[in-house]
């Protein structure tokens, strides 16, 4: 019925406005009379009342960023969607891309010092990814971007070294397709971006009997009530659970306020849901590594275990007083991250 409603109601020239005002005039009222659940009366994005977006009202984060792009625009689907932190919305180009195209995020004011990582992902349900392309990076007093990392599957997250005077990031297509692109995030994560952030106890201990203080954060944000919290509570049946597909790089890191205590001998992280739940084996880590450092500040960091089916177990080095660990996603994946439980025994 929608359907056939655009047809009649969108004009020849497929006015969106005028097709969503007429659907909440005539049709929405009709379904809510029969008790049918429709969702959401107008895209992501939209206005409540059925009003198209406005790229000046879009709230970008970090906000004193700038973005920039070669390519045109489809309809509403604004440039600034792709920093807006929300993930039903995006960017999408009106036309092919070229090699050389590019999007560019710039601080114009002053460098960002205080950045964890950089993400990007492109593409929906598998079409319009840009194939080929590199992320870089332009720090202060340098003629030129540095190549951080090359696409995998239209997408890319890096860590970058906190201190890093970063003036500007840029998206870069290295090759011509016969695709328009969508990019869903194009995220320079700070200290003071609203991401996955847990500050308090943490349990380390097997019998969920013994706490520790800590901190600890993720490269992507968590879903409605999902907190990163809740892999650190020492239960079975809670979760931390993320609010977008697992891309390389991605990672959750976490730091305790003073070495692990004395007798602990294993690290183990279980990812995706609990088959006791009934809920299967979904949300899984595939591809990733578990890490361990004495020193975090340096950056120094000895692997420890691999995932496979969704966990990592290893043992802790002797000798050695663990101050922080962090688990690695090493492929992308499209699937979202459950992160179940932590144990130290």
């Amino acid at each position: 019925g929608l359907a056939m409603a655009e047809v009649l109601w969108s004009g020849p020239n497929g006015s969106f406005p005028h097709f969503f005002s007429a659907v909440k005039q005539y049709q929405l009222p009709r379904l809510s009379s029969l008790s049918v659940s429709y969702g959401p009366a107008f895209p992501a994005g939209w206005d409540p009342e059925g009003s198209a977006p406005n790229a000046e009202n879009i709230i970008t984060q970090p906000e004193e960023a700038e973005i920039l792009t070669s390519l045109p625009t489809f309809q509403h689907q604004h440039l600034q969607f792709a920093m807006d932190g929300e993930p039903e919305t995006y960017f999408w180009s009106s036309r092919c891309v070229s090699e050389g195209d590019y999007v560019v995020i710039e601080f114009p004011q002053e460098p960002v010092k205080d950045c964890l990582a950089i993400t990007v992902s492109t593409g929906r349900f598998e079409r319009d990814l840009l194939r080929h392309g590199v992320l870089e990076v332009m720090t202060e007093g340098a003629q030129g971007y540095t190549v951080l990392a090359s696409l995998s599957m239209g997408c890319a997250q890096v860590p970058i070294r906190l201190g890093l005077p970063i003036v500007s990031v840029r998206l870069r297509a290295t090759a011509d397709q016969d695709e328009w692109m969508i990019l869903k995030e194009f995220k320079v994560q700070t200290l003071r971006t609203k991401e996955a952030k847990y500050l308090g106890s943490m349990c380390v201990s097997e019998n969920s009997t013994k706490f520790v203080s800590g901190e600890a954060w993720a490269s992507f944000s968590t879903y409605l009530q999902y907190t990163l919290g809740l892999a650190f509570d020492g239960k079975s049946d809670t979760f931390c659970w993320s609010n977008r597909e697992m891309v390389k790089g991605d990672c959750i890191h976490v730091r305790y306020d003073s070495p692990l205590p004395e007798g602990l001998e294993r690290l183990e992280v279980h990812t995706g849901a609990d088959v006791e739940n009934g809920m299967g084996k979904s949300d899984m880590l595939h591809s990733g590594v578990l890490e361990v450092s004495d020193d975090p500040q340096r950056n120094c960091w000895q692997d420890i275990a691999k995932f496979e089916s969704g966990s990592a177990k290893g043992k802790l080095p002797i000798g050695v007083k663990v101050k922080a660990w962090r688990m690695r996603v090493t492929e992308t994946q499209e699937q979202w991250l459950k992160l179940r439980r932590v144990v130290l025994c």
